[in-house]
């Protein structure tokens, strides 16, 4: 099942469940010492029967026009819905006389409005005497002088009319509420699905762009040592198989490791040592325990190629000096080399480090520290990530 398939039957629930508890009151209403008064029963449903129409009509057909943010259209067509649905609740004691069922009792208010107004003048409570009141009139309707006080101002059918308006809007109001409630959630979560995809495309654009690097100077140093010593070579070339292996299978996957780093990164600075002299001084540390700690994949090779690719110096002496440290559930890692004077120069190795911090960035967003340090003659980088034990 779908993401919209589930948000689409909990809004469906929940009308079920709202429609459920106003149909339930006119049941509990029509009880009479534990019998069911059916008349009025069906005078209650008769009454809330137009405004569930509203609902349904609105929900399926004028709702879409909403969505379309078709807006003008929506009004005009909502409001002659209104008009029609208060004219049908209004008349529908026309219902009652056709199915021949008795009106619903009237109200207080009809029961006032349909008084004649002589029957107000008799109606009094003990007071001053008449003459008093002569002055206390309000001007009546064309025929008549005047209004007895206590007479309703405002007839009982404009008043029904105006609450079955009402009551509309409110019906409308409510079910486009919900429904714009649930088809922001359906959006938001497209928007996250989207972001989604947007990311996992830009780390494999990334991943990309670092990987071929490596490749084709380990297969330069391979294809150097084939000359001079063909073992080394074999063994040069099982380590590589080992390390395409991890960047084709174990790239994706959730389950990669700390330990599985060390060991790629360890079969990597082999391969490099290979096309370099003893006056290149390359150090790898890390705990001789090593911890279950999970990691995203070939996070630090792009920054220790780059230290081979600047830091070696064709005379003289150079290092790279690469540690991993686990301290306080974080993983510290950190790479220095020696400068060379093209080194110091040259911008192609920004690209590489613009890119492997981007790419810790996506992954972990504000978790991450990335420091680099640019001294005369040494350049370090130094990261901090949590440790996901």
């Amino acid at each position: 099942m779908s993401e919209n398939e589930k948000y689409n039957k909990f809004q469906n629930l929940i009308f079920i469940i709202i429609w459920g508890f106003i149909l339930t009151i006119p049941i509990l209403l029509s009880l009479n010492d534990d019998e069911t008064n059916h008349t009025r029963l069906f005078h209650e449903m008769v009454r809330i029967f137009p405004f569930f129409l509203l609902f349904l009509i609105n929900h399926i057909f004028l709702y879409r026009i909403l969505h379309k943010k078709k807006y003008l259209k929506y009004i005009i067509l909502t409001s002659i819905l209104i008009i029609g649905i208060s004219v049908l609740s209004f008349y529908r004691n026309l219902i009652f006389d056709y199915f021949e069922i008795p009106r619903p009792p009237s109200s207080v208010t009809e029961v006032v409005s349909e008084t004649p107004p002589e029957q107000f003048e008799d109606d009094h409570r003990p007071g001053p005497p008449p003459e008093q009141f002569e002055d206390d009139r309000r001007p009546g309707p064309p025929g008549t002088d005047f209004i007895p006080l206590g007479y309703p101002l405002v007839s009982r059918p404009f008043i029904g009319f105006i609450l079955n308006i009402l009551f509309s809007l409110l019906v409308i109001g409510i079910n486009n509420s919900i429904m714009m409630a649930f088809a922001w959630m359906k959006a938001s979560k497209d928007y996250e699905e989207l972001e989604k995809e947007n990311l996992k495309t830009q780390l494999a654009y990334l991943q990309h762009q670092i990987n071929p690097h490596f490749f084709m100077n380990t297969l330069n140093n391979i294809h150097a040592l084939i000359d001079f010593d063909s073992e080394a070579a074999k063994e040069s070339i099982q380590k590589l198989a080992k390390l395409m292996r991890v960047l084709l299978y174990d790239a994706e996957k959730t389950d990669y490791t700390l330990q599985k780093e060390i060991d790629f990164l360890n079969d990597y600075i082999e391969l490099m040592r290979i096309r370099l002299n003893e006056k290149t001084d390359i150090k790898f540390s890390y705990p001789d325990i090593i911890p279950y700690v999970k990691l995203k994949p070939l996070l630090f090779v792009s920054f220790i190629e780059n230290a081979f690719k600047h830091g070696i110096r064709a005379t003289g002496e150079s290092f790279i000096h690469v540690a991993i440290k686990i301290t306080d559930n974080h993983v510290y890692f950190e790479v220095s080399n020696s400068r060379t004077e093209k080194s110091k120069t040259e911008s192609t190795g920004r690209i590489g480090l613009e890119n492997s911090r981007k790419r810790l960035d996506l992954l972990y967003k504000d978790e991450n520290v990335l420091e680099v340090v640019e001294e005369p003659d040494t350049f370090t980088v130094k990261i901090k990530l949590p440790g996901q034990v």
